[in-house]
């Protein structure tokens, strides 16, 4: 079988499911690879980081000919401007979910070439979600990846501690309290809308403020007992905004304010403090991203979905900008090997992986919420109503809908029985 045999007819698919079938000319394809180029100064020759392959591209002549040549080149203009991927079976190339990319040129030649026309498109080869999706549930991938992230945490705290001496572990005891009730202040509001998780949270920030004045069971079981703390509350049945904000104003008291900056130098004290606030840090920003996928949590509206994504995104931003420049400061000047038992700051990047990877599950999980989840539009009252009438003309339904206006709408006193004219209301659709 000759390469001839193998050449098959030139055919897109839209993202609607039209089919179009076209003649071409001479082909070729464009491949792509994710390379920077890296030189240093007195080192010879180049490193160059190799991250994989871009989507390939497909440069195409297409020609349509023929008495009604016209009308099938004006459906497939409409065609091309479809929203979404369609597919591209390439004459020669193999099949593809592609974009049509850029600008597409058609030329009718009325005068030289009549009855035909000319495209010059280019196919860009394209993945259809944006973040990686595991084949497990979010849900079972994020315990199996928090449950691997804990343990690493704990270890990681325990060989960054050194409490040896009297002073040390006097301000390490004070350190590790000031975060214990860093988080007790910003959870346990969260904490307390579902009964049982309140119990516990309580039972927990008394038995790890009794581990840390004692030390019966070390670092590992204070950083165990301060992980199950701080993550308790992504549990609850309360709004994900109010949760995402609670982890927010966690995360910023550990990390903003001059206290919370180190200077350079590997100092005990400054390295125990650090590693108390990274700890919690790293897990608050954790519990968070567990929060958007707990199954007490519900995104009715893209917009929820679309704010919990810039949420999460700061959080996880904002903490590694943290962590870098204060593990940077504090181990400077330390010779590359430590000797156990001596602050090892320098992080591997391993933490780092596991928590990139459980950030990239939960941004892949709303980032389909968002194509899949209702869209907002906004009205403005034009006279005095109910909100129960508002329920039945923009969702011919009432009682299943009170609470979901009420919490959208944010209605709170007189306009539970009267909204004003002028008022600005939100439905979804």
């Amino acid at each position: 079988m000759s390469y001839e045999d193998r050449i098959v007819e030139l055919t897109y698919t839209s993202p609607s499911g039209k089919v179009f079938n076209g003649t071409f000319e001479d082909v070729s394809k464009v491949i792509s690879k994710k390379t920077t180029a890296f030189t240093f100064p007195d080192v010879p020759g180049t490193y160059v980081q190799d991250q994989g392959k871009n989507g390939r591209r497909y440069p195409l002549r297409w020609i349509f000919w023929g008495e009604d040549y016209d009308r099938i080149a004006e459906e497939f203009d409409n065609a091309l401007e479809e929203e979404g991927p369609g597919i591209l079976q390439h004459p020669l190339y193999g099949t593809f979910d592609v974009v049509p990319f850029g600008d597409i040129t058609r030329n009718d030649s009325l005068v030289t070439a009549a009855n035909q026309a000319v495209y010059e498109i280019t196919f860009y080869e394209t993945i259809k979600i944006i973040f990686p999706i595991s084949e497990l549930s979010a849900e079972n991938a994020m315990v199996e990846i928090f449950d691997d992230f804990s343990g690493l945490a704990a270890e990681n705290y325990d060989k960054s501690l050194n409490i040896e001496s009297a002073q040390e572990i006097t301000s390490f005891i004070d350190s590790a309290k000031a975060g214990l009730r860093k988080i007790k202040k910003a959870m346990a509001k969260i904490a307390a809308a579902t009964a049982e998780i309140e119990r516990a949270f309580n039972d927990v920030a008394d038995i790890a403020d009794q581990t840390i004045t004692t030390l019966v069971g070390g670092p590992i079981l204070i950083a165990s007992q301060i992980i199950a703390l701080t993550r308790l509350p992504s549990q609850t049945a309360s709004n994900i905004q109010a949760k995402l904000d609670a982890y927010n104003n966690l995360l910023g008291s550990l990390i903003n304010g001059p206290e919370n900056q180190f200077e350079p130098g590997l100092d005990s004290q400054a390295g125990n403090a650090f590693s108390n606030n990274n700890l919690i840090a790293s897990i608050a920003v954790l519990a968070a991203i567990e929060s958007t996928i707990s199954e007490s949590t519900l995104f009715p509206t893209r917009s929820s979905a679309i704010d919990a994504i810039d949420a999460l995104d700061t959080l996880f931003t904002n903490y590694l900008d943290w962590t870098d420049t204060n593990r940077e400061a504090l181990v400077q000047g330390v010779p590359a090997t430590i000797e156990p038992g001596t602050n090892e700051l320098i992080d591997t990047g391993e933490a780092y992986q596991q928590l990139n990877n459980v950030f990239s599950i939960s941004q892949g999980r709303l980032t389909q919420i968002v194509f899949t989840a209702l869209l907002e539009r906004t009205v403005i009252l034009d006279r005095d109503r109910t909100f129960i009438d508002f329920c039945a003309e923009y969702y011919q339904e009432l009682d299943n809908k009170y609470d979901f206006v009420i919490q959208t709408c944010g209605l709170t006193g007189i306009e539970l029985f009267e909204l004003k004219k002028g008022r600005k209301m939100v439905y979804y659709v």
